[in-house]
């Protein structure tokens, strides 16, 4: 729209420190996976880091600029500094559809494989997953099986109500964990593929709050786009890794 500001956390700043990006190769249930590591300035191996593992990790650093937005906190000091794990899928429709082989590889693959390269807490009030659509759902069903490893899920534009609303599903049924969520969708997101993720999240919003979940929600003027995803991206790591928030639940 005429009046759009692009959120200033997305640019490249060549004045402020930089993290390194590093590529890691890693045998998954699909084949050889590429899973990327941004890595914050000034790492030590003296100090243990919080840990972020993000889905569709390509996409997020190519068209979410989250390489920049980490940059752009750190230096703002508004966040800790922290790893972040970036999992590119090898067969997304079918790792991210509540697909229990794709949770085992995440738990007894990746992460140890992560914790072995880096200095990483195993707290999992220092460990969060995330995604967007159904990569999304994916991060949610992993945290709900895994609180002991994860305490923090971020859910961005997910179709809760795929599957028959098997996530719906597995939130209603199961005892309440101790997983703080974060979720958002956009207002014009009514029709996407099939799915209106708008009424979906509301559904999800009074599932999870009536559960007793430790719930972030919200709504914005927006569609299903990278146009809104990056732009919420600095409130998310806000949430879960600011100084003030690092290490709780």
């Amino acid at each position: 729209m005429p009046q759009y500001q692009p959120a200033p956390e997305i640019e490249y700043y060549p004045e402020i420190p930089h993290g390194n990006v590093e590529e890691l190769n890693i045998a998954g249930n699909t084949g050889r996976k590429t899973v990327f590591v941004y890595v914050p300035p000034r790492y030590s191996n003296s100090q243990r880091y919080p840990v972020l593992y993000v889905h569709d990790g390509g996409e997020y650093l190519r068209l979410g600029k989250l390489a920049n937005v980490m940059d752009y906190l750190l230096a703002k000091g508004e966040i800790a500094p922290l790893l972040v794990i970036l999992v590119d899928p090898t067969d997304r429709n079918r790792e991210y559809a509540i697909n229990e082989e794709y949770r085992r590889f995440i738990m007894s693959k990746l992460i140890p494989l992560i914790d072995e390269t880096y200095s990483t807490t195993d707290s999992p009030s220092n460990r969060c997953i995330m995604g967007v659509c159904l990569g999304g759902l994916a991060s949610l069903h992993i945290a709900m099986h895994n609180s002991d490893y994860f305490s923090k899920c971020a859910v961005q534009s997910a179709p809760f109500r795929y599957n028959q609303g098997s996530i719906l599903s597995l939130i209603s049924e199961e005892e309440t964990k101790p997983v703080r969520i974060y979720v958002d969708c956009g207002t014009f997101e009514t029709s996407v593929g099939g799915h209106d993720i708008l009424e979906g999240s509301r559904e999800a919003k009074q599932l999870l709050t009536s559960k007793g979940y430790q719930l972030s929600y919200h709504e914005y003027n927006e569609g299903h786009s990278w146009g809104n995803w990056r732009t919420h991206l600095d409130d998310i790591l806000k949430i879960f890794f600011s100084p003030g928030h690092q290490g709780r639940r």
